[in-house]
């Protein structure tokens, strides 16, 4: 009988040995603040930051992977109590928001009858698609089924149209267009953006030397949103009608 006790009692100090051995070569650090960022965040789990969940974030956020705005969903105020944790400046979390560069549509006329899958990617995959217009939307969605916050949907007039209010900037949309017309920036980004060569750009918007929507703006006076096409014009130059009168206007030629 004490020969049974002693052997459990060796026993039993064998295996907390042995777990206290464990413990120490197997001990993972984590720093105390991504539980502490993690609890600042939404909580949602969505993956529209672009990590797997919210404790990846929270992670990412720690190992200055990320910025203190990386919750999409959080808004201001999450990236403010992140950056107070991290020590760093809030006023860097500036929100994204999708920007569609095409506002053709069906006014591009088609190359060919395509009888395919009806996915973007597939459409382009094949001469890069049916319509005359090389960087133009093919109109088949594939955003709109990407964004997981009902934020885009295919207009009227066969290009995709952003609802800003619901749009949190995650990139899904800008990933899923196959012909690059979508991009996701801060207001600073496209304030800051001049014309390229490259850029997706109607010949009179490449022209203008405020890089212009024209297509856009006349589109809405078309269809009588005059506040809209002022808002158009006033985003890239604040000094609308000044510059109205004495503009060389070199997008008459097109």
């Amino acid at each position: 009988m004490v020969e049974a006790v002693l052997f459990m009692l060796g026993l039993g100090f064998a295996c907390s040995t042995l777990l206290s051995a464990a413990s120490k070569i197997f001990y993972v650090y984590e720093d105390p603040r991504i539980a502490e960022v993690e609890g600042f965040l939404a909580g949602a789990n969505c993956g529209g930051c672009g990590f797997a969940g919210c404790s990846a974030a929270a992670g990412a956020v720690v190992a200055g992977k990320a910025g203190p705005g990386v919750c999409i969903i959080g808004g201001m105020e999450s990236a403010i109590n992140v950056a107070r944790v991290m020590g760093m400046d809030p006023g860097t979390a500036e929100p994204k928001k999708s920007l569609n560069e095409c506002s053709g549509g069906y006014r591009a006329e088609d190359r060919f009858i395509y009888d395919g899958i009806t996915t973007c990617r597939a459409m382009t995959s094949y001469y890069g698609g049916t319509r005359l217009c090389r960087v133009g939307c093919l109109g088949f969605g594939d955003c709109v089924a990407s964004c997981m916050f009902d934020a885009i949907h295919m207009g009227p007039d066969g290009y995709p149209v952003v609802d800003y209010a619901k749009c949190v900037g995650c990139g899904a949309c800008e990933k899923a267009c196959p012909k690059t017309i979508i991009t996701v920036r801060t207001m600073s980004e496209r304030l800051l953006h001049f014309n390229a060569e490259d850029d997706a750009l109607s010949p009179c918007s490449q022209t203008c030397p405020g890089e212009i929507n024209i297509p856009q703006y006349i589109s809405q006076v078309r269809s009588r949103d005059y506040s809209g096409a002022v808002n158009t014009i006033r985003e890239r130059n604040p000094l609308l009608l000044t510059c109205g009168r004495v503009c060389p206007h070199p997008c008459d030629s097109y």
